[in-house]
């Protein structure tokens, strides 16, 4: 059973105060469906949308409408635009698997953070509109890698500009090399404190 909450092509639009503009519908409703089946509910969403329920008094993954004594309401909304891509080593020519980044912006930046997948060097990260600076997180890994094509910040902090225009999330392709001298160093340490590259995050 299917029911279409938002029209206009699933665009959202706000004004000045920050305020959700309804779009055509907003709101569905479900009758005269068999009630005496075990049901689930989901939203099936734009990709780049991390959905979560607000207000559901019932298990919404096992609905036995026969159980129900009164209409029941459920509210979703929209946690996070999605920010995914792929990450590649231009040295290696292959993915580094394990490298952390961080997404953050001019106040904080460290909002979210992530690790490199060892399958074709995939990340995502969750945000909200604005501008985003994403960067390798400023540990181990960040003096191993640098970004090509970063900015660099009055305090010297190197970053690439994300911006996050609305709730569709944005796709990103990020290039690393290894900084003069890292050539050979391990990005992920063993457990006896020295590098390995067999450990593989995915």
């Amino acid at each position: 059973f299917y029911r279409a909450a938002i029209g206009g092509g699933g665009e959202i639009s706000f004004d000045a105060k920050g305020q959700r503009l309804s779009p055509e519908g907003g709101a569905v409703s479900f009758s005269s469906i068999r009630s005496r089946a075990l049901l689930t509910m989901n939203m099936e969403a734009p990709e780049g949308w991390l959905i979560a329920s607000r207000r559901a008094p019932h298990d919404l993954d096992n609905l036995m409408l026969d159980d129900l004594t009164q209409r029941t309401q459920v509210q979703y909304g929209i946690d996070h635009a999605l920010i995914q891509g792929q990450c590649i080593d231009m040295d290696e020519r292959e993915p580094p698997a394990g490298l952390q980044l961080e997404l953050g912006d001019v106040s904080n930046p460290k909002l979210q953070d992530t690790l490199v997948m060892y399958n074709l060097g995939y990340f995502q990260l969750k945000a909200n509109p604005g501008l985003l600076r994403l960067r390798v997180a400023p540990n181990r890994h960040g003096k191993i890698y640098r970004i090509e094509g970063a900015q660099t910040s009055n305090a010297g902090e190197e970053f690439r500009l994300v911006p996050v225009m609305g709730f569709k999330g944005t796709t990103q392709m990020i290039t690393v090399r290894r900084r003069a001298g890292m050539e050979k160093e391990k990005l992920l340490e063993s457990s006896d404190g020295t590098g390995s590259d067999d450990m593989k995050a995915g």
